[in-house]
């Protein structure tokens, strides 16, 4: 039983979290001339993911367009917003189910896997169409469900209650594809977007898939890389229904790529075995900037390019320790001057690096490096400087004080306390959601999962 989480056009919505008068405006986010987010009043004018800006603002000038921040001082993004947005969607999720496997796919989605959740609260959530706030693809009241089928309509119960509480924790809006693999489900999340939760069955999967364009299947351009121009420029197909078709066509004229044919086959019927995964944490940590040479005379600037980097890095190590539970142990410092091709580099062993960061003497003594790296008595210019983090240990877990902290509801409830380098506005909490007309058993302020799971085995 898996779940796709998609988070509805995520950089917009952080930006209308900030700029609530923008809200049923056409609003698009953009980098360096490149569109990344679209809202659905602007996709409603035609524009979209990786449009040029330029263009945009000469056609449709009513277009709001608002740009990823920017580092102070500097011309470098800043995507801490949105990573702190994320991180507060997905801790919400770890919360209600935290012993369900989760394997992100970028800051605005994810896939879980609630098997084995679905067999812990067996008997426990409410019958299987109780909750009338989503989709069943391919339904209909006359339809008589299999045990498979029940298990994966239940988990609509617990997505309502998880998009219900990230609503109300963060303002963002997320839709949800349920079934019973990964394949299914991203592409149900986004058939009925916004704000919408869609159950897909097995008997359903090839139905879901037929009208599929080959290009938004998963893997589909870099696996099939071998047969795309017999599949798009001499069979012309563009569907997985037209896959389906011709599939005796495919096989006889794709040769040595068999394997391939077969693979496309299972997946344009819905099939897909690969599994959710934990995401690993990244084995390095680092961040750099490619500079306009500075001068060795020039110690002011040199300083507040180490300021910088290590305000940076402070920042990504402490969203790592609080992600990923674990702690840097060495730094390493790379430059390159001019007129040298060769990269000159320094480790340096250290503790709670996090926190070191943002010590004055800490970056004196990175700057001092720095400085003593040059040839002595020789002037040289520095145009590029980094910072790397590639040992990491575990940080231990006070078990005892966490099993006698504060209640699972009080926990529940609680923002995680996520690292800033400055003040951050406080998210607006939104009006309460009106639901739809539901059945006995669902109301509409759902309980966390961890208290619902309480009741159920007091009763």
């Amino acid at each position: 039983c898996v779940v796709h989480v998609d988070i509805d056009c995520f950089f917009v919505q952080a930006e209308l979290l900030d700029k609530p008068e923008l809200k049923g405006k056409a609003v698009a986010v953009y980098q360096h001339e490149d569109i990344l987010s679209v809202s659905y009043e602007a996709r409603e004018l035609g524009i979209r993911r990786h449009d040029v800006t330029s263009e945009v603002r000469e056609k449709l000038p009513e277009v709001v367009l608002q740009s990823v921040p920017v580092e102070e001082g500097t011309t470098k993004v800043s995507y801490e917003k949105y990573l702190r947005l994320s991180q507060h969607v997905f801790s919400i999720v770890k919360q209600h189910v935290p012993k369900a496997i989760i394997e992100k796919s970028g800051m605005d989605e994810a896939f879980i896997d609630l098997s084995d959740y679905i067999s812990f609260v067996e008997g426990a959530l409410p019958a299987a169409n109780a909750n009338v706030d989503q989709l069943i693809f391919g339904g209909s009241d006359d339809v008589i469900f299999s045990t498979e089928e029940e298990q994966i309509i239940r988990m609509g119960n617990i997505c309502q209650i998880l998009r219900d509480d990230i609503k109300l924790k963060t303002g963002l809006i997320v839709s949800m594809g349920l079934g019973s693999n990964k394949l299914v489900t991203k592409i149900a999340s986004s058939r009925f977007k916004p704000d919408c939760q869609t159950v897909v069955l097995p008997r359903f999967h090839k139905r879901l898939m037929q009208d599929v364009p080959l290009q938004r299947i998963p893997q589909y351009k870099t696996k099939c890389a071998p047969i795309r121009e017999l599949l798009e420029q001499q069979l012309k197909l563009a569907t997985a229904k037209d896959v389906l078709d011709h599939i005796q066509e495919i096989n006889n004229e794709a040769g040595a790529q068999a394997g391939l044919v077969d693979w496309l086959h299972q997946v344009c019927i819905g099939n897909d075995l690969s599994p959710v995964k934990v995401t690993p944490p990244p084995k390095s940590l680092s961040v750099s900037m490619t500079l306009t040479p500075i001068d060795s005379t020039n110690l002011q600037q040199l300083q507040r390019i180490v300021e910088y980097l290590t305000s940076n890095l402070a920042t990504r190590l402490a969203f790592d320790e609080q992600e990923f539970e674990r702690k840097v142990t060495s730094l390493c410092i790379r430059f390159r001057f001019v007129d040298h091709k060769e990269m000159k580099s320094a480790n340096i062993p250290t503790a709670n690096l996090s926190q070191q960061c943002g010590n004055e003497s800490f970056v004196m003594k990175l700057l001092e490096m720095l400085i003593s790296s040059g040839k002595p008595h020789l002037p040289w210019k520095l145009r590029w400087c980094g910072l790397f983090c590639t040992k990491f240990v575990k940080t231990p877990k006070n078990v005892i004080s966490q099993f006698f902290g504060s209640s699972a509801h009080a926990t529940s409830q609680q923002q995680p306390n996520y690292p800033s380098r400055s003040p951050v506005k406080k998210t607006p909490i939104p009006t309460p959601i009106k639901k739809q007309s539901q059945k006995k058993g669902i109301g509409s302020a759902q309980p966390s999962m961890l208290n619902f799971f309480n009741k159920q085995a007091d009763k």
